[in-house]
């Protein structure tokens, strides 16, 4: 299922037109990357452009790509998603090395 967690940028970046308190929402599945792959394509946004850099891969939307946004999802849930997904990451690769 796809999710939306809006919160405030903690900084400015940018690279993205963002500044710090603007509004944003990390955009992700809550099980499955190609999910999320496929509500990029269907709202114009490249897989490339997934951030990948902690165990949950999300879009960051911003500006007026918030509109293509739901209801957001509470803390708890956030981290309840974000625990299965390093849960998932360890078990593929328990050493952290990406191999």
């Amino acid at each position: 299922m796809i999710k939306y967690h809006y919160h405030s940028a903690p900084r400015d970046l940018p690279r993205l037109g963002v500044r710090r308190g603007d509004r944003m929402c990390h955009v992700y599945s809550d099980r499955s990357l190609a999910e999320l792959i496929s509500w990029g394509r269907e709202h114009g946004l490249k897989s490339e452009w997934i951030d990948r850099r902690n165990a949950l891969p999300h879009f960051d939307a911003f500006g007026e790509h918030l509109e293509r946004c739901g209801p957001g999802v509470g803390r708890a849930e956030l981290v309840g998603d974000l625990r299965w997904w390093r849960e998932r990451r360890d078990r593929i690769d328990p050493t952290g090395t990406g191999g």
